[in-house]
């Protein structure tokens, strides 16, 4: 089975990696157009590099300008390749890279599955002639398609709102790598991780954190990421006399430390200008596998991530003093706070455990590999 994604694999993307490396029974060859710089890409990512000179696909250039040239003699190449390497089957990762997969599975004569991830089928494209040409295009891969995957009920209502054919979506969770390592219960502080950027709303959670009440305002808040607001949050955390601590960019392993060393998980996502909304939320999984309990707004994917009430706290998008409600609730109450913790944690292991969610991935791949499975197309 061939995995494609145009650009291999930017470091925001382990959710791909570790989605392969728990296959069983299937075999992954990873193929795509370009490396990125910095990539996660392993050693035998394939490349199927734009050429210059050859015809191109229907109106390509209006969502990838860089690619406006791949045509026939490139599809050409990747249908060589797929073919001489027995692929049975193409995964395409996102909306937009899935135009140019259905194109070579059609090719190819193989099934297409293509799993859509959030900003895919939540933000415009652009300008109206971009999403006037984007959604027409997926129009054609929905008819390709034999699966179309949400990562989240959310996100397989929003791609049925797109006229998907309701039969062939389904929803698969992608899951987390669930470590078997106790949590020490020693952890203090609040924490986020993710991208500095609007719609992730850092801005909210200092502002929340400076509405807490005298015994609690200095709580420690550790930021993890980086992204275009990071001097403007600074600025804000000084501001408002937070005790912030903005670690930047940390590998996963020191990610997870920082987790288990907090005692509080919270990312507010909220709606971007361009109308993207959290489709589920990995993160969140990560901060309940650590024994966290997870404040947030309840939009999007978040509530399939987090159990209010059970794992979390959800408080309704942009309420801000719900925020610092629900924030100093779990800082007051340290025993409510870790029953949350181990709630989260067991049901992480239970409902997200990447080996059970690629497990049912691998029964799609069955289906759609199958005779019959050429009816569907």
């Amino acid at each position: 089975m061939a995995i494609w994604r145009n650009n291999w694999l930017p470091p925001s993307e382990t959710f791909i990696r570790n989605q392969i490396a728990a296959l069983d029974r299937w075999e992954a060859q990873r193929v795509g157009l370009v490396r990125v710089s910095p990539s996660i890409a392993e050693a035998d990512f394939v490349t199927m590099p734009a050429p210059r000179l050859a015809l191109p696909l229907r109106g390509l250039q209006w969502m990838y300008p860089r690619f406006y040239q791949t045509g026939l003699m490139g599809l050409e190449r990747a249908r060589r390749h797929l073919e001489q390497s027995n692929v049975q089957l193409i995964h395409a990762h996102f909306g937009f890279d899935a135009i140019l997969a259905s194109e070579l599975a059609r090719r190819a004569d193989v099934p297409l599955v293509v799993s859509f991830h959030g900003y895919d089928v939540t933000v415009k494209a652009g300008s109206d002639r971009r999403q006037i040409w984007y959604e027409r295009e997926l129009r054609g891969v929905f008819e390709q398609a034999h699966t179309l995957i949400g990562v989240s009920d959310f996100i397989s209502a929003q791609l049925i709102a797109l006229g998907a054919p309701a039969e062939k979506v389904v929803t698969s969770y992608i899951g987390i790598p669930v470590s078997d390592r106790p949590r020490s219960d020693t952890g203090d502080g609040i924490c986020f991780v993710g991208r500095l950027v609007e719609k992730k709303g850092i801005s909210d959670l200092l502002q929340a954190v400076s509405m807490l009440p005298s015994p609690y305002r200095s709580v420690r808040v550790t930021i993890v990421g980086d992204g275009p607001m990071r001097s403007q949050l600074e600025a804000q955390a000084i501001h408002l006399g937070i005790n912030a601590e903005f670690v930047g960019l940390q590998p996963s392993s020191e990610v997870t430390r920082l987790l288990e060393g907090s005692s509080i998980f919270c990312a507010p996502s909220k709606t971007a200008a361009s109308g993207g909304r959290e489709a589920f939320g990995m993160v969140f999984l990560e901060a309940a596998c650590a024994g966290l309990p997870v404040v947030s707004y309840r939009l999007g994917g978040v509530p399939e991530a987090v159990a209010d009430g059970e794992s979390g706290l959800l408080v309704p998008e942009g309420d801000v003093d719900a925020l610092s409600a629900a924030l100093g609730d779990l800082l007051s109450n340290p025993e409510r706070a870790a029953l949350f913790g181990r709630a989260g944690r067991d049901r992480v292991t239970s409902r997200f455990d990447i080996r059970t969610c690629t497990a049912n991935l691998e029964n799609i791949y069955d289906r759609a590999a199958a005779p019959s499975s050429k009816d569907f197309t």
